[in-house]
């Protein structure tokens, strides 16, 4: 089992309230923690937005907390109750609220041992007895995950390694982002969005080396793959991306995105961290106004769909099958 420490804190802080709920015990690693940590975490991979960094020099209670628990010098319990405090602490003395709960987790996989920070919420819902009374029952509500860290602690102690912090916000974290970046001592060392645009520049480029309708599907599987990178946690290896599209698409090894890229491009990052956002008009066009909503995939402008950029005009040849329908109905008689 991965999971080495699991803990739950409760904390809530407003105007008329300060709770702040410690768990003094670990949670026992059963199948409904496991299951816990793998939807929040499931949650926190598939977010297209992130933050990649380091701990600051402020020497915030967190970057302590986790330094002496990696050196052995608290324990996981210790550890989880300072951060609880002392973000409590921050919160009243910005004055911010927040409400919910923190699930608190070390784990140690195969890339190395890894320290989690999440927020989540309840929410009341109805069951049904066995004797058929209904009964109202509190449960966790993961449509509403809150803010989730994830440190790397092994690469915490290395001195040349360029982030091992990840951050990301959930529902209802907006008023709360300067603070919980503040309390987390974090600054950002990394930018997926402009790693994205350099390295989609550069399969534009070789793209249009190809044949139009080539270019436009080689573009498309390009930002596709980054996607599927994104959504499972993983980086983009531009070797990787080359490998898998050269069989995609039949080309030569020589003519590779790879060659290219240590032709023309020898300075772009071997791996990236993948910016969904930023890949998404590579895939799909998309545009609307009040009375107009319009969305199609990429590689079909200049067959389907075409494009008159004098004009300024769209030309659709091949319309959607219901859409069709419903015009046609337009000049059908009335009864």
């Amino acid at each position: 089992m991965p999971i080495r420490h699991a803990v739950v804190h409760g904390l809530t802080i407003n105007e008329s309230q300060v709770d702040i709920h410690l768990n003094d015990a670990e949670l026992e690693l059963n199948e409904s923690v496991e299951d816990l940590v793998y939807r929040i975490k499931s949650s926190f991979y598939g977010r297209s937005s992130k933050q990649y960094g380091q701990f600051d020099e402020t020497g915030r209670a967190v970057s302590h907390s986790i330094r002496a628990l990696q050196g052995k010098k608290i324990s996981f319990i210790a550890a989880s109750h300072q951060i609880i405090e002392s973000f409590a602490s921050l919160l009243k003395d910005e004055s911010l609220s927040t409400q919910g709960y923190w699930l608190i987790v070390e784990e140690t996989l195969e890339q190395g041992d890894f320290f989690w920070l999440c927020q989540f919420k309840s929410k009341d819902e109805l069951s049904v007895t066995s004797e058929l009374d209904i009964h109202g029952n509190s449960v966790i509500d993961f449509s509403k995950l809150g803010f989730a860290a994830q440190v790397n602690m092994t690469d915490l102690i290395e001195e040349d390694v360029e982030k091992y912090i990840t951050l990301s916000f959930g529902f209802g974290d907006r008023a709360l982002q300067a603070g919980l970046t503040n309390y987390m001592g974090f600054t950002e060392t990394v930018s997926p969005t402009e790693d994205t645009k350099l390295f989609m520049d550069v399969v534009k480029a070789f793209s249009d080396t190809m044949p139009k309708e080539k270019g436009a599907s080689y573009q498309k599987k390009a930002a596709e793959y980054c996607v599927e990178q994104s959504k499972s946690g993983e980086t983009v290896a531009y070797q990787a991306i080359s490998d898998e599209l050269v069989n995609d698409t039949q080309s030569s090894v020589a003519d590779s995105l790879s060659n290219y890229i240590l032709e023309k491009k020898p300075e772009i990052k071997e791996h990236f961290i993948p910016d969904q956002k930023s890949l998404k008009k590579f895939i799909r066009f998309s545009g609307k106004s009040k009375e107009v909503s319009i969305s199609f995939n990429n590689d079909t402008l200049g067959n389907a769909i075409e494009f008159d950029a004098e004009r300024e005009h769209l030309v659709i040849k091949q319309l959607p099958a219901a859409l069709l329908k419903q015009l046609k109905q337009l000049n059908e008689p009335s009864e």
